[in-house]
């Protein structure tokens, strides 16, 4: 009996002291407290459950936002910059914590529309937030002057396919403005009326130097003039005849015996002298005869006509230069002056070294480029119906084959904004019809396309079904002609349909000559671009076509539409 009643004293014994340890190790850590976000008690040790941790940090807030808070739609988020403000419960020194901390969480918010958007930044237990905004692409476009200049011009920010604002001309002591560049090569001016901001670009100040230039008169008693160059030209100064109009004016030479005539479309580099030429007519008479210079464009003629003594040559003016037309429907761009003609149409070339021998009228020839867009052309069959297009699933008629791309696809750069498509049937074609003011050969021919979700080989020849290019493209036909001429275009093949994540997946247009030896004639030009092939590309599109942008023809005429 007393030994039963030992081992039950002993078992008692043994659950109070395992009671009053637990007790002791509870009051040790009544309760946890993970301070570094390592999921044990900063006090105990013990592994903690997300429920059961308490956070030290009393509050989170964004003390400094990231420098990027305007996001084109799909564009990754950028947090390179904010900062949290953290606090503490326990009277722990506030910190600052960068975004880019690894103990940092951000929650990005959809990315795939538009709007604002609210982040969630988390950093031990608590959460702060910040707001962004999806919309547009934006993109800075600055001005870089070449020097350090007391009086920059301010960056501008453009949406994406919008054009930049020209700015006032800046000015610079001792040299003249010669205009905005692409580059600072100096190669290509940049064109505000036609040129599309479609990412951060910056636009380059060139600069000319200033030549003096003296003009000797060439005579005894008379009083040289001065002048100075603008952009590297001389100016023409005019002398009026002397002794009673017998001893006449005949204009600059770079010598002083007068045997070479100046040009004044020359670009100088160093100071230099003109001399004054002059010849007596009081024995054998000379006639005056009027040259006038038609910029062949415009009525508003800027180049001065010009007075030239029976005989004598006439002097060749500064190269005119011509703005780009940017009126929707009518662009042209790339002027290009190609030199004076004695008709309007051009065919005649003018010889400055040719003697003036009676009133004369010179025209100025122009190449450009003008851009015709598929969207603007009559949706409409030969009986004026709506021309029924075919696409993947389904078709559309007339002006619904005119698409535009979405918020995500912006980046695929139609040059109006919009494009045909729909054209994937046998027989479907556009039409454009093209006005030209001349007759003119070695027209340069470019066809603006891309492609939906599947690439292709375009060939303008009869080929055997189930022939490829050498890279495995099944060759499929499609007509372009001029004027019931089909043009012999080399094979165009696109084979990456796939793979532009920057622009929802959808291939960005590009720009393929199909012929420089174009020639079109005066008044009517039907150029045509026609779907003959049953190469289907998948669910209802019975046939292999581009999506076609705009054509754009390069020529020495000047082109027109309605």
């Amino acid at each position: 009996m007393k030994k039963t009643r030992k081992i039950l004293l002993s078992v008692v014994a043994l659950f109070i002291i395992l009671i009053m340890t637990a007790c002791k190790a509870q009051l040790v850590c009544i309760s946890h407290i993970d301070r570094d976000g390592n999921g044990k008690c900063d006090n105990c040790g013990t592994k903690l459950e997300d429920s059961s941790s308490k956070s030290n940090v009393k509050s989170l807030t964004v003390k400094v936002k990231p420098t990027k808070l305007e996001y084109a739609v799909n564009e990754k988020l950028d947090v390179t910059g904010g900062v949290l403000l953290v606090t503490y419960n326990d009277g722990t020194e506030d910190k600052e914590v960068p975004f880019t901390d690894s103990n940092v969480k951000i929650t990005e918010p959809g990315m795939a529309t538009k709007g604002k958007k609210m982040v969630a930044v988390s950093y031990e237990g608590k959460t702060a937030t910040y707001t962004i905004e999806v919309g547009d692409a934006k993109f800075e476009v600055s001005f870089d002057m070449g020097y350090d200049s007391e009086t920059p011009i301010e960056s501008q920010i453009i949406v994406i396919n919008n054009k930049v604002t020209k700015p006032a001309d800046p000015e610079r002591e001792g040299f003249d403005f010669a205009g905005w560049y692409t580059t600072s090569a100096f190669t290509q001016a940049f064109d505000f009326e036609m040129t599309e901001i479609k990412e951060k670009t910056t636009i380059y100040a060139k600069w000319d130097n200033v030549y003096t230039v003296t003009y000797v008169v060439n005579y005894d008693g008379g009083t040289n003039l001065t002048g100075k160059t603008t952009k590297l030209k001389a100016e023409n100064k005019s002398l009026d005849d002397r002794e009673e109009g017998t001893v006449l004016f005949t204009g600059w030479y770079t010598d002083e015996d007068c045997t070479n005539k100046f040009n004044f479309n020359t670009d100088l580099t160093a100071d230099m002298s003109l001399y004054a030429g002059w010849l007596n007519t009081s024995v054998t008479p000379k006639e005056k005869y009027t040259v006038t210079y038609n910029l062949n464009y415009t009525t508003e003629n800027t180049i001065p006509s010009e007075e030239v003594i029976e005989g004598l040559t006439a002097n060749e003016p500064v190269s005119p230069t011509r703005q780009s037309v940017s009126t929707k429907g009518h662009q042209a761009q790339d002027f290009t002056f190609l030199g004076w003609c004695t008709d309007a149409e051009c065919k005649n070339d003018f010889d400055f070294d040719t003697p003036i021998t009676e009133n004369t009228t010179l025209y100025a020839k122009w190449k450009a480029l003008y851009l015709f867009e598929a969207e603007h052309t009559n949706l409409v069959d030969d009986d004026g119906q709506p021309i029924k297009g075919m696409g993947a699933s389904g078709g559309s008629e007339g002006n619904e084959m005119v698409d535009q791309p979405s918020t995500a696809a912006m980046g695929i750069n139609p040059s109006n904004g919009y494009y045909v498509t729909y054209l994937f049937a046998p027989g479907i074609r556009l039409k454009w019809v093209i006005n030209s003011d001349r007759d003119v050969d070695n027209v340069k021919l470019i066809f603006r396309i891309s492609c939906e979700a599947k690439g292709f080989a375009l060939t303008p020849e009869d080929v055997p079904d189930g022939e490829t290019t050498e890279g495995g493209t099944l060759l499929s036909k499609y007509v372009i002609s001029v004027n019931g001429v089909p043009v012999n275009y080399p094979v165009i093949e696109i084979t990456d349909a796939q793979g532009h994540e920057d622009t929802g997946d959808k291939r960005p247009f590009s720009d393929h000559v199909l012929s420089t030896t174009v020639s079109l004639k005066k008044g009517e030009n039907v150029i045509i671009a026609l779907t003959a092939n049953d190469h289907g590309m998948g669910g209802t599109m019975a046939a292999t076509a581009p999506v076609i942008d705009c054509i754009k023809i390069e020529a020495a005429a000047e082109l027109s539409w309605e």
